[in-house]
């Protein structure tokens, strides 16, 4: 459709090295210049709907940019036909890399290929459009991303975004996908035009936002009514006409697209499944008008739901799903985000294309330099699948000596290698193609096995292609063909064109395969019946068709053609080719030279049951008859042998292709050999899978049965007298009983000597059947080998497919300091079937023996107080007893809780374990379980701790993951759990809250090993996230005791929840205990207390404390020996300042705390200020000139000194520049801005300039000189106003005047390249002269 006036909207949808040689651009001069064209196209198209737009937003009060307390920014996109305004809008990164397979790209992952988009050919190929400026100084982002605009406002969803997309992993679970790439960023206003613009230098930009559409909740509404809906009642009165349509907007993407053939644009699918308005009969407004309706409107929890410009079809449109917690296994693993929208176009097209992870999503947030942020949506989920887009043409380019992949290819592949998803096999509305699957795409370009193909070809007007290939077994053969197609033609909003079923496809390429005996079509999907699954038919919609032939016979030759529908635009279409599942070798033939001896009557294998064919054969090809093995399985085999006649001697021989190489010679693949069997006989015998088998792939089983005496006769391939070939398929799957140790999760290497031993361990279930009491022992063994520890113990839950869960194992044990162990780890399920992963090994050693046993003392001060100090190492605990006893002090300078009777204080570094809040949740009245509660328990901690293990109550198997994080967001430690339930299935439902269990009473919880380590005192809050359907309890009926604490260690008050802390509900952690955060020095030591001094904080500056930039300040406090000194800033300790004196260069207010033998002290406050050099003004009086700077002037003309000019005041005698050096306040000289004269030296009758005006240099880069002549003076002053084609103003100054004209200076460096217009404007904003300006 034309543009309606539009909000864009960002939809928060909340290496390699190479060599030094020169890369082929990759476009010519000629492309260039059209997408420049393009680019100026498009400015001059949207700039009459802009102005409209703008007219009609300023006269309805409308801000032309918002940002919401939600984070959404929205920006006026333009306007319709109708005059509706058009908004795109924002709409809210390791795991989501496991999950997308990313992360085996790096140089640690499964591929071992070192890839980070830092290498010369990608590295500075990557953008963003987004709603505002990403924070630069960020420092996963710091020095990587360029803000390419004049944006200056910095917003947090583009700096949650740059940080998925190529965050550098200071946080490594904030780790972008392409970790090591640089990132031009750009604000999404003008993105159309700046997107043509930029297209010669990038290969993937991102796009994380939509146009404004349908239900929309606005939380910044000033009423008790927030939510909106933005459709066009003159269009429809029930849906937004705006859903699914191909508009001028998606009209012009796929025009820069074609374009530009190597750039892909990757843009959210939008966050409006779900959002079903107020509910009926309540109040809502329509779009940002401050007009109500009641008017029934059709809900969001249906399909067609993605909005104008997502619905082009050469983008790649982006859907959002969970994480997943261990790695795909199945189409159920992947979730859909309840709030990620559903396609299709409104011409049946498949949207979204695929999807990535955008589900509490870690990434940088824009509050601070380190701070971090949570959030969710497609807008999290398109820079995952960005940012792991351009590793993929890393790759290619180190394959390919520099050369990319064009879009279409790049598009292709991901959709052609996505992990399946959906109830169905084959695309649908709701998942696209899938999920993204890096590494697999990955592998398809490195082809390292040859069973891929990766080709870009071109089809001519008329032509008819064809290849052949052979099927391998290498997984299913699947074929996909794609292609950059032609823009089409746009629809305007109308009535006629709701819900328009008229293809927008321009090139129609078909593909078709056969294998001699059937062709198959490519998948189809119907638009009218969009919940329907896959079939396959006539593609007449899509850029993309896909075949797939799941059931592929290995070593047989299919044959793919390629042609087209009509009349191709531009008499031929580009595309890429892309086959999986190729590259097999056909399969030497068997048979009989005559029949009517000898036969095979039936065959039972695994599930195949076959009978022999009617009569007596030679061959028979029962490839489409299947049985699936998996490794290590013992497989009977039996073969009934007949024949047609009298009785015959025999001998049957089994062959099974385990390799795959197209033959049957290899030194396991004659799987049974049969005795002499005389007719009619059955030969059985057990078949031993091999254990090396590859889930997914397929062979063929060929049993040859031959009349003879001699086995040497009877072989795989050739022929033979009388007897029977028969043929059959296997399939290789997933064992059925798989267990294994996937990890170690404590101890850790340094780990404490101990005499009681816990060791917490991963049971992963490989197989496809759920598993129970499964037995795993630890050994800990010596360095020579001596056995120090036998542990043993069962996990007796059930254990589901593809599922973890934790293990703790407990017993005595004798450790040395610093010795290193051996852990043996082993699961011995009795049917395992694959023991290649019951056992895991670790080395770890513990930690060296404390060399330090503390430096203690106690004072008596002032106020009857009494100070514990130990000025040693590690943390000292403070007791009234030299065992057991009770704590009275925690920490190296504490003040003591309570008094010893004897008056003798027991001192122990790092000696100390608790118990924090309540051991059961049957301390209150109830509480249920969900896997969406957000609330955040809030701890505050006196000294260095391990939060080590809590009992959690688990309504629904899955992984939760607690994260202790400081106020500003970043991370301090993380642990993510494997659980399993404990709350008895058969509770009754009761009536909890939607999307909650009810409370099992007798819920026994379970322990789980935490290890969060919290190293320094502070606030904290501890976060949770939610994967694979966990649910956890929380008790929130009969609440009380906050602020549960242990003194002086550790206080639990409250949960954080929307910037409030609920004191009326208990959150997860149950029987939390925490433990001191290093080893323990066993001996406690007695100290005895003695009177102590008072220290003094006193702070002196030496000399001034406002200094220039540049230069510094130190502060001291008074020096005494065995003080401990913390220096603060703004109230913030500054580190590693622990001195007594302290150089500042920063403006703040400082303090210093000083530590001696009683309590600290701290000073009052110093405030720094800093000072910028500050240039000169020039102020006129006629001819004479005055600085402000009273003395060390010096004045220049046209930048050059003028000699002995070094007055205050100077007279001009010449006409030309003026300008003046000098020192203003001390911080260095800076030269003023100029002024122009021109001086008259004669009284002759005048002759007026002719007007004019002037810019130079044109084209410019960096700055231009305006020179303006007026045709006759009728303004005190006269504007130079800087706007774009859309007359958006960037710059303005006022022009100085001389004596005949006026002059000034435009800074035009960071504006993009480009046409704009300077504005000549007198006193009362009329413009009077206009003129261009390109920028370079």
């Amino acid at each position: 459709m034309a543009s309606h006036l539009r909000y864009v909207w960002i939809c928060l949808l909340v290496g390699a090295a190479f060599g030094a040689r020169a890369q082929k651009p990759l476009y010519n001069s000629i492309q260039k210049a059209t997408l420049s064209r393009l680019s100026q196209d498009l400015q001059q198209q949207n700039r009459p709907s802009y102005r409209r737009a703008v007219d009609i937003a300023q006269k309805r009060l409308i801000p032309l940019r918002q940002e919401r307390s939600d984070g959404t920014v929205l920006i006026l996109k333009n306007s319709d036909e109708r005059g509706n305004l058009l908004f795109n809008a924002t709409s809210s990164a390791t795991r989501a890399g496991h999950t997308t397979r990313t992360s085996s790209l790096y140089a640690d992952g499964a591929l071992g290929l070192n890839l980070s988009g830092n290498s010369a050919p990608v590295r500075n190929k990557l953008g963003i459009w987004d709603g505002g400026r990403p924070r630069l100084s960020h420092v996963e982002l710091a020095g990587r991303v360029t803000q390419v605009d004049n944006v200056t406002a910095i917003a947090n969803h583009p700096t949650h975004v740059a940080g998925i997309m190529v965050g550098a992993g200071v946080n490594e679970r904030a780790r972008g996908m392409a970790f090591g790439a640089n990132l031009k960023a750009y604000d999404f206003e003008n993105d159309d035009a700046e997107v043509a613009a930029a297209a010669p230098d990038l290969l993937v930009s991102n796009h994380s936002y939509n146009i404004q559409a349908g239900w929309i909740f606005n939380p910044d509404r000033d009423s008790d009514f927030k939510w909106e809906w933005w459709g066009d009642t003159t269009i429809s009165a029930t849906e937004d006409y705006k859903f699914g349509i191909y508009n001028a907007g998606a009209r012009d993407w796929d025009r820069i697209a074609v374009a530009a053939p190597y750039y892909l644009h990757v843009k959210s699918a939008g966050n409006t499944h779900g959002q079903d308005g107020p509910g009926a009969n309540v109040p809502y407004w329509l779009g940002a008008s401050n007009t109500m309706s009641r008017t029934t409107r059709d809900d969001q929890n249906g399909y067609d739901q993605i909005s104008t410009d997502s619905n082009a079809k050469n983008i790649l449109s982006v859907g959002a799903v969970s994480s997943i917690s261990i790695e795909y296994a199945q189409p159920s693993d992947v979730r859909l985000a309840s709030f990620s929208s559903w396609g299709p176009t409104d011409d049946g097209r498949i949207k979204p294309d695929l999807v990535g992870v955008g589900v509490s999503i870690l990434s940088s947030g824009s509050a601070s330099d380190n701070a971090y942020a949570t959030l969710s949506g497609t807008s999290m989920a398109a820079p995952n699948v960005s940012g792991s887009l351009l590793l993929l043409q890393e790759y290619y380019a180190q394959l390919y000596n520099g050369q990319f992949m064009r879009s279409s290819m790049l598009k292709g592949l991901v959709l052609h290698t996505a992990d399946e998803a959906g109830d169905a096999p084959g695309p649908d509305y709701r998942f696209g193609w899938g999920l993204l699957n890096t590494e697999k795409a990955a592998r398809v370009i490195g082809n390292t096995d040859k069973s891929h193909r990766l080709e870009e070809r071109t089809l001519k007007q008329g032509e008819k292609q064809t290849v052949q290939f052979v099927a391998s077994g290498r997984g299913p053969l699947v074929v996909t063909i794609c292609w950059t197609d032609p823009e089409g033609t746009a629809l305007s909003a109308t009535a006629a064109n709701l819900n328009n079923r008229t293809p927008r496809l321009v090139n129609d390429l078909d593909i078709r395969l056969t294998d001699g005996t059937q062709t198959r079509p490519p998948w189809v999907l119907d638009p009218n019946h969009p919940a329907n699954p896959a079939t396959t038919g006539d593609n007449i919609r899509d850029n993309i068709e896909q075949i797939l032939v799941a059931d592929a016979v290995p070593g047989k030759t299919y044959t793919l053609t390629i042609s087209h529908k009509k009349t191709l635009k531009n008499g031929k279409q580009d595309f890429a080719l892309i086959v999986s599942g190729t590259g097999g070798n056909p399969y030497c033939l068997s048979a009989a030279t005559s029949a009517g001896a000898a036969n095979i009557d039936r065959v039972r294998f695994g599930s195949i049951d076959q009978a022999g064919k009617n009569g007596c054969q030679t061959y028979t090809d029962f490839t489409n008859t299947v049985t699936t093995v998996s490794v290590n399985q013992k497989i009977p085999l039996e073969v009934t042998i007949g024949s047609c006649s009298e009785k015959r001697s025999t001998i049957t021989k089994a062959f099974i292709d385990w390799n795959l190489d197209g033959d049957f010679d290899d030194a396991n693949e004659r799987v049974a050999t049969s005795g002499i069997l005389t007719t009619p006989a059955t030969f059985s015998t057990t078949v031993t899978v091999p254990g090396n088998l590859t889930v997914g792939q397929s062979t063929r089983l060929r049993i040859v049965t031959v009349e003879t005496k001699d086995a040497e006769e009877v072989s795989a391939c050739g022929t033979y007298a009388h007897g029977e070939t028969q043929e059959y398929r296997i399939s290789f799957e997933r064992p059925h009983s798989d267990v294994g140790i996937s990890a170690l999760v404590t101890p850790h290497n340094g780990f404490c000597s101990q005499s009681q031993l816990e060791v917490a361990v991963t049971i992963r279930n490989y197989g496809s059947d759920e598993q129970q009491h499964i037995p795993v022992t630890v050994q800990v063994l010596a360095p020579f080998g001596a056995t120090v520890a036998s542990l043993r113990d069962t996990l007796h839950a059930p254990l589901g497919p593809f599922k973890e869960a934790q293990l703790l194992l407990q017993g005595p044990v004798s450790l040395n300091a610093a010795t290193a162990y051996r852990f043996v780890i082993q699961t011995q399920l009795l049917a395992d079937q694959n023991k290649g992963n019951d056992e895991f090994t670790s080395i770890l050693t513990t930690a060296a023996a404390p060399t330090d046993q503390g430096n203690f003392s106690v004072s008596t001060c002032d106020n009857n107080t009494v100070s514990l100090r130990n000025t040693g190492s590690g943390t000292a605990f403070w007791y009234d007893a030299p065992t057991g006893g009770k704590l009275i002090g925690a920490g190296n300078q504490t003040t003591a809780l309570s008094r010893p009777a004897n008056g003798i204080y027991y001192a122990a570094l790092n000696q100390f374990t608790g118990i924090l809040g309540p051991t059961t949740k049957r301390a209150f009245g109830g509480g249920t379980y969900s896997g969406n509660f957000g609330p955040q328990p809030l701890i505050s901690t006196q000294v260095p701790l391990v939060l080590e293990s809590a009992r959690l109550y688990i309504g629904s198997a899955g992984r939760v993951v607690f994260t202790v994080l400081k106020p500003d967001g970043s991370t301090v430690s993380s642990v993510a759990l494997d659980v399993i339930p404990t709350r008895d299935p058969t509770t009754p439902v009761g009536t909890p809250p939607s999307g909650q269990q009810s409370d099992d009473p007798n819920d026994p919880g379970a322990e789980y090993i935490l290890n969060l380590s919290i190293p320094e005192p502070g606030t904290y809050r501890i976060a949770i996230e939610y994967e694979d359907g966990a649910t956890i309890f929380r008790s929130n009926v009969g609440v009380t005791g906050f602020p549960f604490q242990i003194p002086g260690v550790i206080s639990l008050t409250g949960s954080l929840y929307n910037a409030d802390t609920l004191t009326n509900a208990y959150y997860y952690l149950y029987d939390l205990r925490v433990k001191a955060l290093d080893c323990p020095v066993t001996e406690r030591v007695a100290v005895t207390a003695k009177p102590g001094s008072e220290a003094v904080a006193v702070i002196t500056p030496a000399g001034t404390t406002a200094i220039c930039q540049g230069s510094s300040v130190v502060l001291r406090a008074p020096e005494v020996a065995g003080y401990g000194y913390q220096w603060f800033r703004n109230g913030q300790a500054v580190s590693e300042a622990t001195s007594s004196t302290l150089t500042v260069s920063t403006a703040g207010s400082y303090n210093v705390r000083v530590s001696g033998e009683c309590p600290p002290v701290t000073s009052a406050a110093v405030t720094v200020t800093v000072k910028e050099p500050q240039a000169p003004t020039i102020s006129r009086d006629g001819y004479t000139l005055h600085s402000s700077a009273a003395t060390g002037n010096q004045w220049l003309l046209n930048g050059n000194v003028i000699a002995g000019a070094t007055q205050q005041s100077f007279t001009a005698r010449q006409s030309g520049r003026y300008s003046v050096r000098a020192n203003v306040n001390g911080c260095g000289e800076l030269v003023s801005a100029e002024i122009r004269l021109d001086v008259i030296t004669a009284i002759n009758s005048a002759v007026a300039p002719a007007p004019r005006l002037q810019i130079s240099p044109n084209p410019a880069s960096r700055q231009i000189t305006i020179e303006f002549v007026p045709e006759s003076v009728k303004s005190r002053t006269y504007h130079s106003t800087l706007v774009d084609a859309r007359g958006r103003v960037l710059r303005s100054t006022v022009l100085n005047r001389t004596a005949t004209d006026y002059s000034g200076i435009l800074d035009v460096s960071t504006l993009p390249a480009g046409l704009f217009f300077v504005l000549i404007q007198d006193e009362q904003g009329q413009t009077v002269r206009r003129g261009k300006l390109l920028k370079l």
